[in-house]
């Protein structure tokens, strides 16, 4: 789930040589590219964008996701999270969302929010800024290359929660 999830964000990211060099990389790999290649066959163009279907079923992405969740909690709290009282439910952050929210960011601040994000020092700040961390407690924060992101949240694990996680998940069909 790393490859694809990195691959998807590289496709999307505003820096040309990424997303070459993610294609170059898909080229070399022909273990992937049946996946990559069914994802790319789904494009259709809206008139502004692509969508395409995910190249993976929502259950993968919610176990990337707990996988994830879990390692940040970790890292905070220094203990394993009890799954048995506490879940982890995600919210992804296509390109689209968080091209509006920079422009609005950059019309206050004349900055770009990301490029701010990495010199604060309670972000983490892995490979040259390919993904940034913003943790706080039980909910974390996550962009990667600069074009989609993820929220994490540590809850309780209660009816009304696993419910509404289980609606989420039925709506991942297709990512822009």
């Amino acid at each position: 789930m790393d490859y694809i999830f990195g691959l998807i964000a590289k496709l999307q990211t505003k820096n040309v040589c990424i997303a070459e060099a993610a294609i170059s990389d898909i080229l070399q790999k022909p273990n992937e590219q049946g996946r990559v290649s069914r994802m790319l066959n789904t494009a259709k163009f809206n008139g502004s964008e692509f969508n395409m279907t995910m190249p993976c079923s929502a259950s993968d992405l919610d176990e990337y996701f707990t996988f994830l969740g879990k390692g940040q909690y970790f890292k905070e709290f220094r203990r394993p999270l009890n799954t048995t009282l506490y879940m982890v439910i995600f919210e992804l952050v296509n390109k689209e969302m968080l091209m509006k929210f920079c422009e609005f960011y950059k019309q206050y601040h004349e900055s770009d929010p990301l490029d701010d994000l990495a010199k604060n020092p309670n972000v983490e700040v892995l490979g040259d800024g390919e993904c940034l961390i913003v943790p706080s407690g039980k909910r974390c924060l996550m962009f990667f290359q600069g074009s989609v992101g993820v929220k994490l949240d540590i809850v309780r694990k209660s009816n009304r929660n696993i419910k509404n996680k289980r609606n989420y998940l039925k709506g991942f069909a297709t990512f822009q």
